[in-house]
């Protein structure tokens, strides 16, 4: 929590102290280590405990950081994380992963209080086998082989995005971001699901603080609008030869090969909303709704994703209490999707898309953290009726060499 929220502030002190004349150099290295017990590995669908299977995992990992301002108020930062978990059973060999996150930019102070720059990030998540798995369950295995193994396909995939931006900082603590920018995606196991897309974006921030000043407490708040169009130059469009009063499904749906036709393209609405609150503990809200418009059958969707997040220490013990959830809700906009993408899982490093309620408790001892995690995923409240359970436990360590 403590880099990604130096992240954020980077910018912000950066623009406080733009008059300084001398430079600033800092950096941070954190490694990470620890165990986990996943009870679902393979992600598998459905109550039936027979065709889940649970195994032990080693997660390991590093992040740094490197920030820079120069005399001529030139700002520099870099931020790469490094991380790997492996299972210790055969059979779950095939969810080994390795991942590589990297961002970075640089911006310069222009005429007045606006700043411009260019910032870039990519992220990558690759599998990796230490032996020959045996496979997991099949979700519906063959009455008469019941024993029936399938190695199930990778869910990893690689994003990078580059943007040219702008700031324009108000009054007080008011500020307006633009970027204009280009973004790819990459899905190992399906290259239909590939795409690439020009993004656009607009972000309004401010900070509030409450009471006096050495109260140290703050309410930031932000809203964020964006939209991409994306082009998946490998996927062909679906239509749908259903006439109009026949129920829709994947029997009436086809490649939209008829002229005038093109491969699938999508046009991708995003606004969200944060409010964070800093004061004796940390509470933050965030909300975001999204809309996706395809020209294929079954793939438009109107997406919502609440947040919710608690920290706070117990009874001025040294001890930290986070308290995590998440909530999403999927409509589609077609009578019915001809895949279930919303319920998959794309990565395997972490659960991004289903519900999810997190319970962690940590203690540091100067540079060494100390972590214990419990997280359930659901398909509660979704527009999904399959059951779905997910349970992980981790224990864990963080050693800070500088600064994170």
């Amino acid at each position: 929590m403590r880099s990604a929220c130096l992240l954020l502030t980077v910018p912000l002190v950066a623009l406080a102290s733009r008059s300084e004349a001398h430079a600033q150099f800092s950096w941070g290295l954190a490694m990470e280590a620890g165990a986990e017990y996943d009870s679902n590995v393979h992600r598998v669908d459905g109550t039936d405990p027979a065709q889940q299977r649970g195994a032990p995992l080693f997660r390991l990992g590093a992040r740094t950081y490197v920030s820079n301002r120069s005399g001529g108020g030139v700002l520099s930062r870099l931020f790469v994380l490094a991380a790997t978990k492996t299972f210790a059973t055969r059979e779950a060999q095939n969810e080994n992963a390795f991942i590589f996150q990297g961002n970075g930019e640089t911006s310069i102070g222009l005429v007045g209080p606006i700043w411009a720059g260019i910032r870039a990030s990519g992220y990558t998540a690759k599998n990796y086998e230490l032996a020959s798995p045996q496979g997991a369950p099949a979700p519906n295995p063959n009455p008469e082989d019941m024993q029936a193994l399938v190695v199930l396909p990778p869910r990893t995939f690689s994003l990078a995005g580059a943007d040219l931006f702008a700031i324009l900082p108000g009054p007080d603590q008011h500020r307006i971001t633009a970027a204009v920018g280009l973004r790819y995606f990459q899905f190992d196991s399906e290259k239909t699901s590939d795409w690439w897309s020009d993004s656009y974006g607009i972000q309004y921030a401010a900070s509030f603080p409450l009471g006096r000043q050495e109260d140290g407490r703050s309410l930031d708040v932000a809203a964020t609008y964006f939209l991409q169009r994306r082009d998946y130059f490998r996927g062909d469009a679906f239509t749908t030869s259903c006439p109009d009063d026949v129920p829709q499904g994947g029997d009436c749906s086809r490649p939209a090969n008829s002229p005038g036709v093109h491969n699938r393209a999508d046009l991708f609405h995003s606004l969200g909303a944060e409010v964070l609150y800093s004061g004796g503990l940390l509470a933050k809200a965030r909300y975001e709704l999204s809309l996706v418009d395809s020209n294929s059958y079954g793939q438009s969707v109107l997406r919502q994703r609440l947040e919710l997040k608690l920290v706070t220490e117990l009874f001025d013990s040294g001890y930290f209490l986070t308290v995590a959830g998440a909530v999403l809700l999927n409509l589609y906009l077609d009578a019915l999707p001809l895949t279930d993408v919303d319920r998959q899982t794309f990565i395997t490093i972490e659960e991004e898309n289903r519900n999810s309620l997190a319970l962690g408790l940590s203690h540091d001892f100067d540079q060494l953290e100390l972590e214990a995690r419990y997280t359930i995923f659901s398909n509660e409240f979704a527009s999904d009726e399959t059951a779905f359970r997910r349970q992980t436990f981790y224990l864990g360590a963080v050693y800070r060499f500088k600064g994170m």
